[in-house]
């Protein structure tokens, strides 16, 4: 994998969640949701992945990688939010506002591609 394991990304929440005040713990994660917490890390590790990936492929300007991933966040939260007719207008609307900060729309393409079959699978 070329995103860390996901295990270190609960495992952190966890440790904040669970901070200890005066050497007592305020409060503790349930396992359903350290599992929960789980399965999303390791979706989003997975489709940080592949953006990496099809950004190795297409060799946009390296300082334009955030954006890139960005857009892919952003349209992971929008799957998580809508379905139907309205994911798709709030998804077009995204891709615009990528589009005005100057990225690449085939590129764009291939990322809104990518993320919309990869969450499908797991949904």
């Amino acid at each position: 994998m070329l995103v860390k394991d996901p295990q270190e990304r609960v495992d952190r929440w966890v440790r904040k969640y669970e901070r200890k005040t005066k050497g007592r713990r305020k409060r503790k994660a349930s396992p359903e949701t350290v599992q929960k917490l789980k399965n999303e890390f390791t979706i989003s590790a997975h489709i940080e992945d592949g953006i990496k990936k099809i950004l190795g492929q297409t060799a946009p300007p390296t300082i334009l990688n955030v954006s890139y991933h960005n857009y892919a966040r952003e349209i992971s939260a929008l799957i998580r939010r809508y379905r139907g007719d309205e994911l798709q207008n709030r998804v077009g609307q995204v891709t615009q506002k990528w589009l005005a900060r100057t990225l690449e729309k085939t590129i764009l393409d291939k990322i809104r591609q990518y993320v919309l079959t990869q969450s499908h699978i797991v949904i």
